[in-house]
């Protein structure tokens, strides 16, 4: 992204809406942090496979209720 980092995008999100989930994605290790679904994050290190994401995101995204 040409202005902000991930992670700035995703404080930004949070700053918007504190409980939108969200999925990060690097080819470098997640901090402990950044792998806490029950804070409403999850982490996936590169490389993947496609179903690997879909499985995350459907098991992320029905689990959590946000209302923004």
């Amino acid at each position: 992204m040409p202005r902000m980092t991930g992670t700035e995008l995703a404080i930004s999100l949070r700053l918007d809406c504190p409980a939108i989930p969200l999925i990060f994605v690097s080819g470098e290790p997640a901090p402990a942090y950044l792998n806490d679904p029950k804070k409403g994050f999850f982490f996936i290190q590169k490389p993947f496979a496609p179903k690997v994401l879909l499985e995350a995101a459907h098991h992320f995204f029905n689990s959590i209720a946000v209302a923004c």
